[in-house]
């Protein structure tokens, strides 16, 4: 059995001891849904990361150790991780940005793009003590993000005299000045031996630092001020989002604080959660302990925030509560793990809390009834309801909880979890159907799953109106603006029906070109792909015979009637008589593109996606594929494909007047070209802006569908099959 599944098993044999079996207790809340990468997305990650396959404008990318490595050369340089990296054979690593000037500090970006760091190894012993740790020492106004550390180890063993390794963290030891760590995770132990700051993601966290969407797994432990998340925060630290499922632990001879999120002192603490056992020992001081936060500051709030993990204050005095062992403002919080004092010569304890500080509010606290029956000061008020197992199950008796956007009650019974985190006590994620209706056109998309929390790409299919121009989608059949367009990024959770917003043309397309014969217009063929017919037209009469679609093209008239000339505008339909007009109208039908380019020897281009040319001895046509007959200024689609006969339709033959019916093409004729179509997805969110940054795929093969498959898997189901 693997490291993980080891960890993962005692949390199963935890909550079996501390419950007396999971029949009288419900689902224990699962730990991160590991569900792998498979190659396309991380789902590893609190939020998936989908993997960018090109480096982005601006950034370097990073391949292997030593391109890790060189990060140290340029500490402001954007970086992107594009594959796994495995440091096992590096030895020692040398945190990136280890002083404390400003000058050796890390100041970039770092961006993981779903990847994981394996086998990362720091040790610090007597010699090389005064160190910032991790796997970057010091970020000062900098963002690190969408990373994994798995397998990493940090050994601080520096107790000589004058020399101590200050912070420690697994992907920072020190986060400065508006510095953001954003969805990141750590699977591995952090040791500190000295009065260091001890944390699983950052050691210490200030001047406006946050955490956000990252979580660790592993042991966590040190002498002075420790969390599973963060050791030490400042009055502006803010944690959300964030939770822990390894055992934390401090002791000391003096005064230590623990906790399973946060060690000491921080701003907010928002929808974060603590499943594994929090432990703090004093020799001649005293432990604070608490399932969130071991002490948090006077002017501090946690809100919907959660702990399962037992915890254990030891030494001379303890003071150990569910949510914090001491604190200030608690909101909508609960605790389901037992508070005992280990024999504690002066112990405290409380299901939310242990020690009021000046004046401490609480509002919609809850603790199971079981959970503090050792603790002096267990019954002490510092919460609003006591709950018996079969209440903690029920909603209804979270008075106060928000489980519209907030909360959930697991599928399968248990008490209650945070949306969109993992932990959820269901096998699978929150999912929901997204439709689309033509809104009086044809064509719509078929049915898209959206997971919760994870931002979904629109189809790229755009439907058909006769007479209108599709502008794209609203949650609204009555609006006349678009809200999402075909191919973009959808973040709204929940069932929902997408209708086309159509725009009325000032033509009203084909039916605008007069079709009765008297008037000399004939449809000479026609072609249906996707359930849309496109004609070929044939007129008799030489006056139309040169027309091109230029916009300088003068009305043509024939028996009292007219061709507008706002056809021929290229940024609206283009339904003309000229072979380049067939083209033009099949592929605005099909794809809702403006194609052009359609000279002599040239390639076609359009508005959005582009052409290739296929290669004759490797590649069989499609239906609908461009056509350039020899190298005369004349285009034709494909129609029909036998084996190696290849029809095409036309329209408007060049130098004849006439169009040509089922004309098969000779070897000398076959300059084919393939319509590749925009295929995009969201890779990453601007930092400033929060706005979504929409990058093309151009590496994947024309036709290709991408399709979100959001996978989960409880704590028992990761047990199961570790443990085969």
């Amino acid at each position: 059995m693997d490291k993980l599944g080891k960890r993962l098993l005692a949390v199963l044999l935890t909550a079996l001891l501390l419950f007396g079996g999971m029949g009288a207790l419900g689902t224990m809340p699962a730990a991160a849904a590991q569900s792998g990468d498979d190659g396309t997305t991380n789902w590893n990650f609190i939020v998936p990361v989908a993997h960018q396959q090109t480096v982005p404008a601006g950034y370097i990318g990073i391949y292997d150790a030593a391109g890790l490595n060189n990060i140290r050369n340029n500490l402001v340089g954007k970086y992107i991780l594009m594959k796994d990296i495995d440091l096992a054979g590096w030895g020692n690593w040398e945190p990136i940005g280890n002083v404390a000037a400003n000058s050796n500090t890390f100041e970039g970006i770092f961006d993981g793009n779903g990847y994981a760091i394996s086998n990362l190894s720091i040790a610090i012993s007597n010699e090389d003590g005064n160190r910032y740790a991790g796997l970057f020492g010091i970020v000062y106004e900098a963002q690190v993000k969408n990373v994994g550390l798995v397998n990493v180890t940090i050994s601080n063993d520096c107790l000589a005299e004058g020399k101590y390794s200050r912070s420690v963290g697994g992907i920072a030891g020190v986060m400065y000045r508006n510095s953001l760590i954003d969805n990141c995770f750590v699977d591995g132990d952090i040791f500190s031996a000295s009065l260091a700051i001890t944390g699983g993601v950052a050691g210490s966290v200030s001047s406006r630092g946050t955490i956000s969407n990252s979580y660790h797994e592993g042991k966590v432990s040190g002498t002075a001020w420790v969390g599973g998340v963060v050791g030490y925060g400042d009055d502006y630290t803010v944690i959300e989002g964030c939770y822990n499922a390894g055992e934390v632990s401090a002791s000391s001879s003096s005064g230590v604080y623990v906790g399973g999120i946060l060690g000491y002192w921080c701003q907010k603490i928002e929808r974060c959660y603590n499943l594994a056992t929090v432990y703090g020992y004093s020799g001649d001081y005293v432990a604070s302990v608490g399932g969130i936060a071991g002490s948090a500051n006077l002017y501090s709030r946690i809100e919907n925030c959660y702990n399962t993990g037992e915890l254990v204050g030891a030494g001379k005095t303890a003071r150990v509560g569910g949510i914090t062992g001491e604190s200030y403002d608690i909101y909508r919080c609960y605790n389901s793990g037992t508070v005992n004092g280990d024999n504690a010569l002066n112990f405290g304890g409380g299901g939310i809390t242990c020690m009021k500080i000046n004046g401490q509010s609480f509002s919609y606290c809850y603790y199971l009834d079981v959970v503090a029956e050792h603790a002096a000061a267990g019954d002490n008020g510092y919460a609003n309801a006591r709950l018996s197992n079969t209440q903690m199950n029920q909603q209804a008796s979270f008075v106060g909880f928000d489980f519209a956007s907030i909360w959930q009650m697991p599928a399968g019974g248990g008490y209650p979890v945070l949306r969109g985190m993992p932990g959820s006590g269901t096998t699978e994620p929150t999912t929901y159907t997204i439709t689309f209706n033509a809104n009086g056109g044809s064509g719509a998309p078929t049915s898209q799953i959206k997971t919760q929390g994870v931002a979904l790409t629109l189809s790229s299919q755009i439907p058909f109106r006769e007479g209108y121009t599709f502008r794209g989608w609203a949650s609204s059949s009555t609006a006349t603006a678009a809200q999402w367009q075909p191919g973009g990024s959808y973040a709204v959770d929940g069932n929902a029906t997408l209708w086309a917003v159509w725009e009325q043309s000032t033509t009203t397309g084909e039916n605008a070109i007069p079709i009765a014969k008297a008037d000399g217009l004939v449809v000479v063929d026609s072609i249906t792909v996707n359930g849309k017919t496109t004609n070929a037209y044939y007129f008799n009469s030489d006056r139309l015979q040169s027309w091109h679609d230029n916009d300088n093209v003068s009305l043509q008239s024939f028996t009292g009637k007219y061709i507008d000339k706002t056809l021929t505008n290229r940024n609206v339909d283009t339904f003309g008589l000229s072979c380049a007009s067939l083209v033009k109208r099949f592929y605005w039908r099909q794809y809702g593109v403006t194609v052009r380019n359609l000279f002599a020897n040239a390639t076609p281009s359009a508005n959005s996606g582009s052409f290739r040319r296929l290669d004759n001895a490797t590649e069989q046509p499609q239906i609908g594929d461009v056509v350039r007959v020899s190298n005369y200024p004349h285009w034709a689609l494909v129609k029909a494909i036998d084996g190696g006969k290849i029809t095409i339709i036309e329209q408007n033959y060049p130098n004849k007047g006439e169009a040509r019916l089922d004309h098969v093409l000779t070897e000398s004729e076959k300059v084919i070209f393939r319509y590749v179509p925009n295929t995009t997805r969201t890779v990453l969110e601007d930092a400033e802006s929060g706005a979504s940054v929409v990058g093309n795929a151009a590496n994947i093969p024309a036709g290709t569908t991408l399709k979100v498959e959001a996978k989960a898997r409880s704590v028992f189901e990761e047990i199961r099959l570790f443990t085969q």
